[in-house]
Parts: structure tokens; sequence; C-alpha cells
């Protein structure tokens, strides 16, 4: 087992690994805070030193002129990352689930239609899929059967007293990766719909003739549920990519700079996923948040000396010329 540290002594292994700490009563009060594991294990890879053939050190040894500030400053400046992005994929979130909503209710208007498997994709292949979307809906309404205990004011109140529970009022207690499943068991003529009305906005915003498919939308989908959950969880977000890689074959086509091309899509890094949402993004909500994230690195710039903040922002898939690339495939 790991043993356990006094702050004094977190501070002094800082120390040892050649971590300058100018203040020590800041760097514990920070660590009493936010937690050694947080800021130090989190943040610490930018600023440590490597060997000629870019192995770390061992044991580990901080860059040259390296402080405590730096690293917390990048502690700050991924959770401030985490809160813009966060703003942007929740106003995406409840488009698509209303449009989810929508398209689903028009089509099956019988009361608890969505918990009929016969409702779905009847395709072999999808099955499982519709099992577990049905359990996933089905134990959301039993958590608000009773009124005393119910995990929804709302939800429970529609049980009480109109003995339904509408789809459009039941998917607000869905996150975006029970909505992901949804998408996915749905037959695809509604999956065409949902689909539609994100293209027909697309084109009109961006006055392009792509039209955004269910495959693009499949993919949107499943890569806003994962940045979501780093986002919502205080996870490391400028490092994170995806396991599985956006297919930059369904992206590259909407983006009138060849600058963002298959290699930077396919990297499935925090820039790729700033690109894509190009798709379901108003344009000026876009420009606004890239503009955003813009503002954040010009804050933050500043606060790195031992570690050019360049390198920082390389690492989620960021090139000094990143906004230019952005706005000029507008």
């Amino acid at each position: 087992m790991k043993p356990f540290h006094t702050l004094d002594e977190q501070v002094e292994k800082l120390k040892s690994r050649k971590l300058i700490v100018d203040d020590v009563d800041f760097a514990k009060s920070i660590l009493s805070k936010e937690n050694y594991y947080n800021v130090v294990n989190g943040y610490k890879k930018p600023f440590l030193k490597r060997d000629l053939g870019g192995a770390l050190l061992q044991p580990e040894e901080y860059v040259e002129g390296c402080r405590f500030e730096e690293l917390y400053s990048l502690y700050c400046y991924d959770r401030d990352l985490r809160m813009l992005l966060l703003g942007v994929l929740l106003k995406f979130e409840t488009h698509f689930k209303t449009s989810c909503a929508y398209n689903f209710s028009d089509e099956y208007r019988d009361s608890y239609a969505y918990l009929n498997v016969g409702n779905y994709s009847q395709k072999k292949e999808d099955l499982t899929k519709v099992l577990k979307n049905i359990s996933v809906l089905s134990s959301e309404l039993n958590k608000n059967t009773n009124g005393s205990r119910a995990k929804s004011v709302y939800i429970s109140h529609y049980i009480e007293n109109h003995k339904c529970v509408p789809l459009w009022v039941l998917v607000n207690s869905l996150t975006i990766g029970n909505m992901s499943y949804f998408y996915s068991a749905i037959d695809e003529k509604i999956r065409a719909k949902i689909a539609k009305g994100f293209s027909s906005d697309f084109k009109k915003e961006y006055d392009s003739n792509e039209k955004v498919d269910t495959s693009e939308m499949a993919q949107i989908v499943k890569a806003v549920n994962l940045f979501r959950n780093v986002c919502a969880h205080e996870e490391i977000l400028f490092l994170f990519k995806l396991n599985t890689k956006l297919k930059s074959t369904l992206f590259t086509k909407y983006f009138k700079s060849e600058a963002i091309n298959q290699e930077k899509i396919e990297k499935s890094d925090l820039f790729a996923l700033v690109a894509v949402l190009k798709l379901v993004t108003q344009k000026e909500e876009y420009i606004s948040f890239i503009d955003n994230i813009d503002t954040l690195f010009s804050i933050y710039r500043e606060k790195f000396k031992s570690v050019n903040f360049d390198k920082i922002i390389f690492l989620s898939g960021f090139h000094p010329n990143w906004k230019n690339e952005i706005l000029e495939s507008i």
C-alpha cells in the first residue's frame, strides 16, 4: 500500500523531485483542498523531464525552473476548459433529447409506446440494443413510482396525476449515454428524421450542400457522451482521447479548410471534438465557442514559463494556427 503523507511530506516530496515551491503555505492550502493525486499526479506529465529517447526519467524529475504554481495553473486551466466545453455539450444534449422524443412520439402515439419492443428496430443485430434501451427506460420509471422517494418530482407527478409519463417528460431524467442507446435502438426511419433536423439546420447555418446523416449523428452522440462524462466528473480533459476513433471519412467533407483533414479528425482528441461540433451547433454560437476557447488560451498562456503553452495545447490537438483553421472551415 502507498504510505500516508502529511501535507509537509507531500511538499518535501515535490521539492525532492526539483519542483520549485516558493510559497509552502500556498502549496499546502491547495493540496489540502484539491488533493495531491488530482493536482500533481493528474497534471505533472507536461512538466516532467525525459531522456533522449523521450522516456520519463526514473525517479521522476521536473524540468528546470518548474514551479508549483504552474502545475496548479494547468489544473485550473483544465477545469475552466471543462466548464466551457460542458456548456456547449449540454445545449446539444437538450436539442438531441427533444428531437428524439418528438420524432419517436410523433410516430408512436400510444401510452408508453417507448416500452414496446415492436416500436424499435426489428433487425436481429439490434435486438440487444433494443432490450437494453427498454430496460433503462423501465428502470427510470421505477425509480419514480414511489412519490415520497421519487428521483424526479415531475415524473412522479405525471405517474400520480396522469397515469402515464410521455417520452418528452422522461428524457429529462435520462443521460446522454441513455439517449445514445435510444438512438441506436430506434428504427432507421426515425433516426433519419432526427438527423434530418440537424442536417437542415447545418445546411442553412453554414450555407452547405452536405447532409448530416445518421452515421455522423451516431458518432457525434457517442463522442459527446464520453467527453461530457469527463467534464461532469472532473476528469482530465486536455489529454482525453476517444478509444474508438471518429471515422474521418464521415467528417472531412464538412470542412472547407483542408487543414482539418483525416489525420486530425482520427486523433479523436479535444480538437477533433471541437471541429465536429460544428455540425450540431448554430453558427453564431459555434464562433462564440471558438472565441471563448481562444480567450481562455490567452488568459493562461502567460502563466507557464518552464514549458511553452503551445506544447500544452498541442497535447489536446490544437496547433498554433488552430483558430484560423476552424474559421476558414466555416
